[in-house]
């Protein structure tokens, strides 16, 4: 499964679909799609790989495509992960922000620049 990805990660990933795209031979198509595997097993293991295989056509270039989406949604998907996940690392800080103020306005301190103040 896939969940957040590095921008090093998404950037092979995205270059791998600019490849694609330039792609003018079936020799090509298969080399392309064997280096894609590897990474693929490498970086998100056997499961993505086994989801990436599965995709098969019997035309090289309609299974090129194929292929190409499942990349373009591991993309979409792990940015939509890196997403939530963000936004909840930004609620928890505004949790813990504001049950500090709360404590803090309980005790009358002030909170001013990164310092306490009493």
């Amino acid at each position: 499964m896939v969940r957040s990805i590095t921008k090093e990660i998404r950037d092979r990933l995205d270059s791998f679909c600019k490849e694609a795209e330039e792609l003018d031979s079936e020799p090509f198509v298969d080399r392309w799609s064997d280096k894609v595997t590897s990474f693929l097993k490498t970086v998100f293991g056997t499961e993505t790989v086994d989801e990436f295989l599965s995709l098969k056509h019997q035309n090289p270039w309609n299974q090129l495509a194929m292929h190409l989406g499942y990349i373009q949604g591991l993309v979409a998907k792990a940015s939509l992960f890196t997403s939530q996940e963000k936004n909840g690392v930004y609620q928890q800080i505004d949790t813990i922000l504001g049950m500090k103020i709360v404590v803090m306005r309980q005790r009358k301190y002030l909170l001013f620049m990164g310092e306490i103040m009493r």
